[in-house]
This record gives C-alpha cells, sequence and structure tokens, in this order.
C-alpha cells in the first residue's frame, strides 16, 4: 500500500511512537510518505525516518486554526504529488479536517483514517469538546481509531459512530526494555524505589501518591519515590510534599528523554499511575514492559489489560490509603511483587509488541482500503 501518513502530533512534531511506527510500515513493504507540523520532540526522529528512504513534508500551518487554510493548500499540493496512495492517515482533529478539505479540492476519492490518541480529556469542558469532536470525525474519517477500549467507550458516549471504530494501541519496542527486565532485583532491600512517569499536570493524581508516602513512611520509613515529568503543578507539589516532611523522600527528576526511560526505570521497584484520566497510559504500559510491579487506577488502556493480584495492583481514583495499603502489600510481599512484575512483562509483549500494533494497523487499513 501506499499511505500518506501524519506521523506527528499537535504542538509536538514527529513523536517517538508515530516515527517508530512509520519506518516498521516501511520495513514491511508498504510506500510510506510522512507528513509532519512542527519538528520532532526529541532529536534524532526526522533523521532514523529520512535514513529508511521515506520522504517528509513539512507543514507547520496545520497546528493553528488561524492558519489552517494555507495547511490545507499545502496539502493539497502533496496529494496531487501521489494521485496513487491508497489511503491518507491522520493524527489529530487539525490534520483531519486540513486533509480532509484538502482532498475535496483534488481529483483523490482514498479514504482518511483517524487515530485519536487524546482530546482534551480531563477537562472541564471535555463532554462538550468530546460532542463537537465527534461531529468532525464522523463526517470527515472514514475509519476512526482509538488507542484503547476505555477510550473507545469514552468517545462513543458523546455520540462517536460505532461503525467506524476499531482499537489500535501504541506500539511499544519492548526490547527497548530487555536491559531492565532481564535485571535481577533482589527480594530484599534496604529501601525501595518507586517512580512515576507523567507530566506535572492535576488530572495525573501526583497528590494522592504524596498522602500516600506519608502513610507509609510510618511503617517503612526507607522509601523513595521519584517524580519524572515536568509541568505546572511543579510548585503546588512540592509546598505539599514540604509540608508533609516529605523532602528526603520524594525527588522531582525533571523531563526524561525516551532513550533515558528504560534505565531510570531499571533503578525503581515499583511503578505508579494513579491517574484520573487517560486516554491510553504509557505510564502504566512502559514500568510494566520493564519488568514492574506497578499500582495504577482503572483508566486508559489499563481496564483492558490488568488483573488485580496478578499483573498489577488496581486501587479506586483519589484514594491516598488504597495506593498506600498497596505499596505496603509489595514491599511486605517481595516475591509476588517480582512475580507481578513478571507477568507484566508477559502482558505487553503480547498486547503491545510492534509487530503485534502492526498487524492490527494493516488489517484496519484493509477495512477501507480496496487494495
Amino acid at each position: 500500500m501506499k499511505i500518506i501518513y501524519w506521523a506527528s502530533t499537535t504542538g509536538f512534531g514527529i513523536t517517538y511512537h508515530l516515527s517508530r511506527l512509520a519506518i516498521a510500515l516501511k520495513q514491511r513493504g508498504h510506500d510510506i510518505v510522512v507528513l509532519n507540523s512542527i519538528g520532532e520532540l526529541d532529536s534524532g526522529y526526522i533523521d532514523s525516518i529520512k535514513q529508511e528512504g521515506i520522504t517528509i513534508h513539512d507543514i507547520p500551518e496545520v497546528d493553528h486554526w488561524s492558519t489552517i487554510h494555507r495547511a490545507i493548500r499545502r496539502i493539497k499540493k502533496v496529494i496531487e504529488q501521489y494521485p496513487d496512495a491508497d489511503l491518507i492517515h491522520t493524527m489529530g482533529l487539525k490534520q483531519l479536517v486540513a486533509t480532509a478539505l484538502a482532498k475535496r479540492g483534488c481529483d483523490f476519492n482514498k479514504p482518511i483514517i483517524l487515530t485519536v490518541h487524546a482530546a482534551r480529556h480531563g477537562q472541564r469542558l471535555s463532554p462538550l469538546y468530546y460532542r463537537l469532536f465527534n461531529i468532525i470525525a464522523n463526517r470527515f474519517a472514514d475509519l476512526i481509531l482509538p488507542v484503547s477500549d476505555w477510550w473507545s467507550h469514552e468517545l462513543q458516549r458523546f455520540g462517536l459512530n460505532p461503525q467506524k471504530i476499531r482499537v489500535v494501541p501504541n506500539a511499544l519496542d519492548v526490547e527497548n526494555f530487555d536491559v531492565t527486565s532481564g535485571r535481577e532485583r533482589p527480594a530484599q532491600r534496604e529501601s525501595i524505589k518507586m517512580g512515576y512517569l507523567a507530566q506535572l499536570l492535576p488530572r495525573k493524581g501526583h497528590k494522592y501518591v504524596i498522602d500516600a508516602v506519608a502513610k507509609v513512611r510510618e511503617d517503612f520509613p526507607d522509601i523513595k519515590v521519584e517524580f519524572a515529568g515536568q509541568g505546572p503543578l511543579e510548585a503546588e507539589l512540592k509546598a505539599q510534599i514540604s509540608k508533609l516532611g516529605l523532602n528526603d523522600k520524594i525527588e522531582f527528576y525533571g523531563q526524561v528523554q525516551r532513550s533515558n526511560i528504560p534505565a531510570l526505570l531499571s533503578e525503581w521497584d515499583i511503578g505508579l499511575m494513579p491517574s484520573l484520566s487517560e486516554t491510553f497510559g504509557h505510564a502504566l504500559i512502559e514500568p510494566m514492559c520493564a519488568g514492574l510491579a506497578v499500582i495504577a487506577t482503572p483508566t486508559g488502556v489499563a481496564p483492558d489489560i490488568l488483573k488485580d493480584g496478578e499483573n498489577a495492583l488496581t486501587v479506586p481514583f483519589r484514594d491516598s490509603e488504597a495506593i498506600a495499603n498497596a505499596i505496603l502489600r509489595l514491599i511486605e510481599n517481595p516475591e509476588m511483587r517480582i512475580k507481578m512484575g513478571q507477568q507484566a512483562r508477559r502482558t505487553i509483549i503480547e498486547r503491545f509488541s510492534l509487530e503485534n500494533v502492526l498487524d492490527l494497523t494493516e488489517k484496519a487499513y484493509l477495512r477501507v482500503c480496496n487494495c
């Protein structure tokens, strides 16, 4: 198949996961043309795409509604340059609208696929935005790919056409985490280190971890926690930590380069994802792939893959007491913690390996493509 593929997300440019999927599709024999909005989230993604002989067309105007008319003209020229393309795969609302309108302006009647990674979830006006999003998606997209069953059901509640839906999760290069999963974590340690890979945002639930650590410290004083990420909530979280006297227990790692994530996870014993709202949940699947026991809330992909007590421990939303109890359970049962981490990695390999996600992606393409 010849695929015009948006490998960027609004405001971030080309991302690791989208660039990896574009390259993998090329390696499976598909002819890929990449569209990009603004640069790349981390360095190296554009070079890796070009090294595979994939052409990249930059269309930065697509990231802003005020310049969307210019983006439409530029996308139209790309479509006219590749009249034999079998489909166009978009990654966001602005990309979808601009691509659909550009397609109408030329003799091109091939399908448009929309992957839905996120749509302002967790914000006050989310329901209104969902309804507007779904009206546009239903009109312009021939097939819609939410990244989890939970996200699919959530969007359907607000009017997304179920006949157009096929769930295709994000892929993970599971081999990159071998260094972590292969490392033997001692069953007994003088201290336990936990971590949370997430932006410092209210919906990520960091404050409930802080309250939980205050409770756990009474029974296990040698606990350490790392928050890996940046965001507007940092000052507020640091004030909470200071008020509870936890400055020596919780550290802020800052933003993590993707290439450094496996090494960071190798230093942790327990992963955390107490989020209030996720569409997918890399903060969950990456620690699991690294062989960590994880404590998580039932959001994003978590309800699809977690079996409480087998490959993770699940806790209710906004429940510091439950998080504290789960932490103590894993600390007090080191053999269970290790076995749970091993099962967690097996779960991720079975569900989110690049090969499995490629299979699902190709099946989605064939559903709407006469090729």
